[in-house]
């Protein structure tokens, strides 16, 4: 059986990259939308670059906490953050006239 070592998600939403980058920069938020992040909450200062967060996470019976730290923090241009014990998420954001695509690439390669 041979494993992905790469995948990515895309999503056009008709939204400015301004409320893009707001929505998914809350951390605190994740939860409503995600289907394995319960919660969030921040450890440091929220949304800047070097700031940890908190997320809470369930699958079936499994639950587990992870800590995440952004890495990019540009409001309406990008966002990213890695967390432990999984690849990261990279949300780039880029306005299509009045479209914006919020996308998500997970690359396990990728440097912890």
């Amino acid at each position: 059986m041979t494993v992905p070592t790469s995948a990515s998600a895309t999503l056009t939403i008709a939204a400015t990259p301004e409320l893009l980058y707001d929505l998914i920069s809350d951390v605190t938020r994740m939860g409503e939308w995600s289907p394995e992040c319960t919660s969030c909450e921040w450890i440091d200062t929220p949304g800047k670059p070097g700031s940890r967060f908190r997320g809470h996470n369930r699958r079936g019976p499994a639950r587990w906490t992870t800590t995440a730290k952004v890495l990019r923090a540009e409001p309406g241009v990008a966002w990213r953050r890695q967390a432990q014990l999984e690849a990261g998420l990279r949300a780039t954001l880029e306005q299509l006239k009045r479209f914006a695509e919020a996308a998500q690439v997970a690359r396990p390669d990728e440097p912890q």
